[in-house]
């Protein structure tokens, strides 16, 4: 599941127009809950929802997230422990 959200979201195109950008997020992610849906508590396998079920909360309570980190390129929530710029490895 990881490996597909990874590729989902790596199928958008920055160079594209904001209403074109903001219809495909719509479809990506209602395939990304579609998904999900179809794999939770469908399987024999425990690890069937145990992929599942992030994706599915995720998206019922942060989908704006989801939204904006497509838009921005990265993470958009600021954090104490998120730096905006990396630290070098020398700086150690």
């Amino acid at each position: 599941m990881r490996r597909f959200i990874f590729r989902l979201f790596n199928a958008f195109r920055p160079q594209m127009a904001e209403d074109d950008l903001a219809r495909e997020i719509d479809v990506h992610l209602a395939l990304l809950e579609d998904v999900a849906g179809l794999i939770a508590g469908k399987t024999l396998c425990a690890f069937g929802d145990a992929a599942a079920t992030p994706a599915l909360t995720t998206l019922k309570h942060f989908r704006g997230e989801y939204e904006a980190h497509v838009r921005e390129g990265r993470c958009t929530v600021p954090a104490p422990w998120r730096r905006r710029h990396a630290v070098p490895a020398s700086s150690h």
